[in-house]
């Protein structure tokens, strides 16, 4: 399915062979009705292929992004992160995001 909302695709590459790339949705409206109704920018992927991780790769997207998002007028940015990633946490938190939501699972057996 293609989305409607601006956005880019930042593709880092190391020896002319693609090695990261970051999804940037430049500007979200926020659907549900208890949160803040500022439009966001948002970063709905973030990946390094592994022998390149703790290089500086992830950094410089998200550098970019953010640069994008500021670009674009967005005055946030967000980006969703599993709790056992913690390596792609600690990314997110030296590049100063904090917590924003908690969402919490239970698994039914």
């Amino acid at each position: 399915m293609l989305s409607s909302r601006p956005g880019r695709v930042l593709v880092a590459e190391i020896d002319h062979r693609v090695v990261g790339f970051i999804a940037l949705l430049a500007r979200v409206v926020p659907e549900e009705p208890d949160e803040d109704q500022t439009p966001y920018a948002y970063i709905s992927d973030l990946v390094v292929l592994p022998r390149h991780r703790r290089r500086g790769v992830g950094r410089a997207l998200l550098e970019r992004a953010e640069a994008l998002a500021r670009s674009s007028g967005a005055r946030v940015l967000r980006v969703g992160v599993l709790a056992k990633n913690e390596s792609a946490a600690r990314l997110y938190r030296v590049a100063g995001f904090s917590d924003y939501q908690r969402q919490l699972a239970k698994r039914l057996t």
